[in-house]
């Protein structure tokens, strides 16, 4: 489990214990798609920056050669 994983199990389980206070019952199974879950989203969050940031510098890289010429 990657770091970033742990850190969402912990705070997922956290929650899960938060909710039992008030009787609510958070299976093992559910917490584990709760994480698997978001790690997706995380990593396909980071793969949209990543493309919007380098669509940026290339335009950037562009605007400039352009000025160059």
């Amino acid at each position: 489990m990657t770091t970033s994983k742990t850190f969402w199990a912990g705070l997922v389980t956290a929650l899960a214990g938060l909710l039992s206070i008030f009787g609510i019952d958070v299976s093992g199974d559910t917490q584990a798609a709760i994480v698997n879950g978001i790690s997706a989203i995380a990593t396909v969050g980071g793969a949209v920056v990543a493309a919007i940031s380098a669509w940026r510098s290339r335009k950037t890289s562009d605007t400039k050669e352009e000025k160059k010429a």
